[in-house]
């Protein structure tokens, strides 16, 4: 009897963590999704337009098309019909004949919906991809058909890009950004370094790379990277030109001019 009383135990303690465990499954696929592709269901950054090629007018227009004439839920179809109630109560119809009204408007609405679906609705994304595309015509004309499938492409294009790839396109375009924003700090500017003086003056040890990077931070505020500087060899006094990579394809163009050390 106890050896059954303990299995029965021991298979309801399984069946209890199988049920946590398909719980918390469910509350992360909630919990994350929304935040991971939370941006397609909204409005995307501009800069997501521009790079597709997509005006917002037109993301608009395939974003109304994409689920157009989408079957409602019951609670929505309820909803609809208190709204046209309360609507027609407040200009002046009686109660019951307003509620009347409003269900054979909102059914009327949707037997006409049926009607333009007889095999019924299709929200696959082929389904999505008709009706943008059909939008897209309308919008344009019938003579239209190329415009508007290059302009379905992109439309699903942009939803089809999670936030995160968004996201990371856009730390990228502002890293370019703050990259060309120093090069126009430094591109033609010049900074100056001193080199010791040996016998008669003349030019002793060299110049180095840290050396022009601390005389750039001394002059303009900018940390740059030694390994950024792109200089000749420095034997002498003089100028010589060199070159700052501040990041792949944004160069600046410097000179540095190379003095003697003033000695107390």
């Amino acid at each position: 009897m106890n050896d059954v009383l303990m299995m029965n135990h021991r298979k309801s303690r399984t069946a209890v963590r199988l049920v946590l465990a398909v719980c918390v499954f469910l509350f992360s696929v909630l919990a994350i999704s929304p935040v991971v592709r939370a941006d397609n269901q909204g409005d995307p950054p501009q800069w997501i337009l521009d790079k597709e090629g997509i005006s917002r007018d037109d993301f608009m227009t395939g974003r109304e098309a994409q689920h157009r004439d989408r079957p409602p839920t019951e609670s929505e179809i309820a909803d609809k019909i208190k709204k046209l109630t309360d609507q027609y109560i407040s200009e002046g119809t009686e109660p019951l004949i307003a509620q009347d009204r409003a269900k054979r408007q909102v059914y009327t609405e949707e037997r006409q919906r049926k009607a333009r679906y007889p095999y019924g609705y299709d929200d696959s994304r082929h389904g999505q991809e008709k009706r943008v595309f059909h939008a897209f015509r309308e919008k344009y004309g019938s003579g239209s058909s190329q415009l508007a499938s290059d302009l379905m492409l992109k439309f699903f294009k942009v939803i089809d890009t999670p936030w995160d790839g968004w996201a990371a396109e856009f730390h990228r375009r502002q890293e370019v950004k703050d990259a060309q924003d120093i090069q126009q700090r430094l591109n033609g500017k010049h900074v100056t370094v001193t080199a010791k003086t040996g016998v008669e003056g003349k030019f002793f040890g060299s110049v180095s790379k840290k050396d022009v990077s601390k005389a750039i931070e001394a002059a303009y505020g900018l940390k740059i990277d030694k390994q950024a500087i792109d200089m000749p060899n420095i034997k002498d006094f003089g100028n010589y030109n060199f070159k700052v990579r501040i990041k792949d394809g944004v160069i600046a163009d410097m000179v540095v001019e190379v003095v003697p050390e003033q000695n107390n």
